[in-house]
C-alpha cells in the first residue's frame, strides 16, 4: 500500500456519516493504458476517495468531502467516540503541497493541521483525542549516472562502472521513525531511533492512552510489535515476527499480523512470506490464530466498537497481490469469515483498489457478533 498512499482523494460537499456500524476505507479506481508512439510510457489514471460503508459495504459515502484539504492517505484513525478522525494530507492539488497530518470531524469539515507534523504520515489518534501518532521518512540516495551506463559498449567497462553503481547504493540512507505529539499543540517527540534501513509505524493507542503499538522492521529482518510508553518512551516487546496490532476497544486484548507460520506464495523471481491474523491479551500473551487462509496475505485488522467483531484486508500477497485486497469480516475467534461487499464503480471499464479497513468508533455503532 504505500504507493497507494499517495493517492489524492477529493470531494465537494461534507454530509455526517450515518448511524449504525459502519466502516471506513480507501476504494481507489484506476485505469492503466499502454502508451501509443512516441509516448510508449503507459498511462496510469487515478480516482480515489475515502467512503464510510454499512456493515456489509452496502451504502457507500464519502468520508471527506468540502474541507479543502486533499487526503494522501489509505487511513483515518477515528476518536473513541467517532467525533473527529486523523488523516495524512495536504491543501490544493499542487506538487509543490506541503503534506502534513489533519484532524476533521465526522462529516469531514472544520479539517486543521497538526503543527510539527510536515512531511510526516501514517497519523494514530488517541482514543479521547488528545495525543496523535504518527511516522516521519528520511532518505538520501546517492545520485546515479545511468545515461553513461546506458552508452558503455566496452564490457569491461559497463561491468565497472555498474559495481560502482551498486557500490554507491550501500551508501544510501533511509529510515522511518515514530513521534508523537498533543492535538492541543505543543513541540513533538520522536519515540524511536533513526537508524538506518530502521522502520518504525505506529498503528493503535491502548484506551487508556498508556501504551502505543508500533511496528519495528529492519531491512532483511522479520518485523515485531513493540509497546512503548508515550510518557516516557520506553518499550518493551509486544509480539515478535509481528506487524500492525491493534488494541480492543476494551484495552483487554490486540489483533495483529504475524509471519510466525511460515507461509508464502509464489512471486517473480521468489516465494514472499504472507501472514495470517492472531488475537492475544493486550500483554501479547495466550496469542491463537485466527485465520487460516495460507495462500493469502491478511493484515491491517480493526476491532468494531463492541469488540466482538473484525474487519481486515485480504489478498493473494505476493508483488501485484495487492491490486486485488479486498475487505473482510469475522467475529472476532475467527468464526463466520465473509467478504465486505466492493462499492459500485464511478468509472465503467476500470478496475477498483479496497484499502485497509477502520470501523468508525461510538455510541450504537458496534457491529455485534456474525452468524454462520
Amino acid at each position: 500500500m504505500a504507493s497507494v498512499a499517495s493517492l489524492v482523494l477529493a470531494g465537494t460537499a461534507a454530509a455526517a456519516v450515518p448511524p449504525g456500524p459502519r466502516l471506513t476505507f480507501l476504494a481507489a479506481e484506476y485505469l492503466i493504458r499502454e502508451g501509443k508512439p512516441p509516448a510508449v510510457k503507459p498511462k496510469f489514471r487515478v480516482s480515489a476517495r475515502l467512503v464510510s460503508t454499512d456493515a456489509g459495504g452496502g451504502d457507500p459515502r464519502p468520508l471527506l468531502r468540502g474541507s479543502g484539504v486533499q487526503s494522501l492517505g489509505p487511513v483515518a484513525s477515528w476518536s473513541a467516540d467517532g467525533s473527529e478522525f486523523a488523516f495524512c494530507g495536504k491543501v490544493g492539488a499542487s506538487a509543490s503541497a506541503e503534506q502534513r497530518i489533519y484532524i476533521a470531524t465526522a462529516d469531514g469539515a472544520g479539517a486543521r493541521a497538526i503543527p510539527g507534523t510536515t512531511g510526516a504520515s501514517d497519523p494514530v489518534l488517541s482514543p479521547d483525542g488528545s495525543l496523535l501518532a504518527y511516522s516521519v521518512t528520511h532518505e538520501h540516495q546517492p545520485k546515479l549516472n545511468l545515461k553513461k551506463l546506458r552508452k558503455l559498449k566496452n564490457p569491461k567497462a559497463f561491468l565497472k562502472h555498474l559495481k560502482s553503481i551498486l557500490r554507491a547504493l550501500e551508501h544510501g540512507y533511509i529510515s522511518t521513525t515514530t513521534w508523537i505529539v498533543s492535538t492541543a499543540g505543543g513541540k513533538p517527540r520522536r519515540l524511536t531511533e533513526w537508524d538506518n534501513r530502521l522502520y518504525s509505524v505506529p498503528s493503535s493507542i491502548s484506551p487508556d492512552d498508556s501504551s502505543l503499538a508500533v511496528t519495528v522492521q529492519r531491512t532483511g529482518a522479520t518485523p515485531k510489535v513493540v509497546a512503548i510508553d508515550p510518557v516516557t518512551g520506553k518499550a518493551r516487546l509486544l509480539e515478535a515476527n509481528s506487524a500492525e496490532a491493534a488494541y480492543s476497544p476494551d484495552g483487554s486484548r490486540i489483533a495483529f499480523a504475524t509471519y510466525r507460520d511460515h507461509q508464502s506464495v509464489d512471486s517473480f523471481d521468489a516465494p514472499v512470506p504472507v501472514s495470517e491474523l492472531y488475537v492475544a491479551a493486550a500483554d501479547g500473551t495466550g496469542a491463537v490464530r485466527i485465520t487460516h487462509t495460507p495462500h493469502a496475505q491478511e493484515d491491517a485488522p480493526s476491532w468494531d466498537p463492541g469488540g466482538t467483531t473484525l474487519a481486515y484486508s485480504r489478498s493473494p500477497g505476493g508483488g501485484l497481490g495487492v491490486l486485488e485486497q479486498r475487505i473482510f469480516e469475522s467475529n472476532a475467534d475467527g468464526t463466520c469469515p465473509r467478504p465486505i461487499a466492493v462499492p459500485p464503480l464511478r468509472h465503467k471499464g476500470w478496475e477498483v483498489l479496497i484499502g485497509h479497513p477502520t470501523w468508525v468508533p461510538g455510541e450504537g455503532r458496534a457491529a455485534g457478533s456474525l452468524s454462520c
